[in-house]
C-alpha cells in the first residue's frame, strides 16, 4: 500500500530524467545520434538531463507530487495510447493520469481556477507551479469521494487501480 499526502502540483512541468532512465536508455542514444537530447527537447546539465515543458514532455501537462522515498508521482503523459492498454506495467513507476486537466480543476476550483484558466496557464507553455494549499485530501483507496474502481492495472497505484475518475 502507498499513500502519501500531495504537496504540490505542476503545470508544464519540466522532466528531471532520473539517472536509472539516463544511463541505460538515453546515453546510449546520444553517443548513436548527437542531435537526440535537441529532437526531444532535452538538454544536458553536467550529467543531468532534462525535458522542456511542452506537448512532447513525457511528463506531459501536468505533475501531481507527492514526495516519497520511491520518487513516485501522478503526471499527464503524451502517450495516449497507453490508456487503451489493460496492463500499464510498462511504466518507469508513476502513474499517468488520463484525465490530469479535470483533477488540476478539483484542486484549483476553490482558489477561482475553472477548466478554461487551467487550458489558459497550459496554453502558455511555462511552467506553473502551486504549493499543497491547493486542496489538503488523501490519496489512496479513495479520491475526492470517488471510489477507487476502475480495474485496470497500474504499477504502484494504491489498489493496483486508478481512480474511476482518473482513467
Amino acid at each position: 500500500m502507498f499513500s502519501r499526502m500531495m504537496t504540490y502540483m505542476v503545470i508544464n512541468p519540466y522532466w528531471n530524467v532520473p539517472a536509472s532512465i539516463v544511463r541505460p536508455e538515453i546515453l546510449p542514444k546520444v553517443k548513436e545520434d548527437p542531435d537526440y537530447l535537441a529532437r526531444h527537447h532535452m538538454e544536458m546539465n553536467g550529467n543531468a538531463i532534462r525535458q522542456l515543458p511542452g506537448p512532447w514532455n513525457s511528463l506531459g501537462r501536468f505533475k501531481f507530487m507527492f514526495p516519497n522515498q520511491h520518487n513516485i508521482y501522478m503526471h499527464d503523459t503524451p502517450a495516449r495510447a497507453a490508456f487503451a492498454r489493460a496492463d500499464r506495467t510498462g511504466s518507469h513507476g508513476c502513474i499517468r493520469l488520463e484525465k490530469p486537466a479535470e483533477l488540476a480543476a478539483l484542486l484549483l476550483g476553490p482558489q477561482g481556477w475553472a477548466p478554461e484558466r487551467i487550458a489558459a496557464a497550459v496554453a502558455t507553455g511555462q511552467q506553473h507551479g502551486w504549493p499543497r494549499h491547493v486542496q489538503r485530501r488523501r490519496l489512496r483507496n479513495r479520491i475526492f469521494g470517488e471510489p477507487i474502481a476502475s480495474g485496470r492495472h497500474q504499477v504502484h497505484a494504491a489498489d493496483r487501480a486508478l481512480p474511476r475518475l482518473l482513467a
